[in-house]
């Protein structure tokens, strides 16, 4: 199999790709998570929603009820690879108008014996410049 590499870019004259399977399911995984349902046209159930979980409260249920849903969703979208947890990070907020930061680490495996991570950060700021 083989894959564009992530970031984009080119080498030798032509679009940079991998057939490394690890790497591979890395970046499904990471397109998987930085995807908002709703976003691919013709599969509008696919993704992870990690940008919108920034703009959530960062709620211990609701944090456990993201894992429950991503573990089982993002699985079904791997080609190879399977995940194997997920641990979603709960950032303290003081004040509403602070950065409201959303961290998901996801260990995956490919073969029994190769276990990988991915560490996934979306931020979000809230700005207070507003009169009102």
């Amino acid at each position: 199999m083989k894959s564009i590499r992530i970031p984009f870019s080119f080498e030798e004259g032509s679009v940079s790709s991998t057939t490394n399977v690890d790497t591979i399911v890395g970046q499904e995984v990471v397109n998987y998570f930085m995807t908002i349902n709703g976003e691919r046209i013709m599969n509008q159930q696919y993704g992870g929603n990690l940008p919108k979980l920034s703009f959530e409260i960062n709620d211990p249920l609701v944090l456990a009820d993201y894992k429950l849903d991503a573990i089982s969703d993002v699985n079904s979208n791997l080609s190879f690879g399977k995940v194997l947890d997920i641990a979603v990070l709960d950032s303290e907020n003081t004040t509403f108008y602070e950065e409201n930061v959303a961290t998901v680490i996801v260990r995956y495996a490919v073969t029994p014996r190769t276990v990988s991570t991915v560490k996934l950060t979306v931020t979000n700021t809230f700005n207070e410049e507003s009169d009102i």
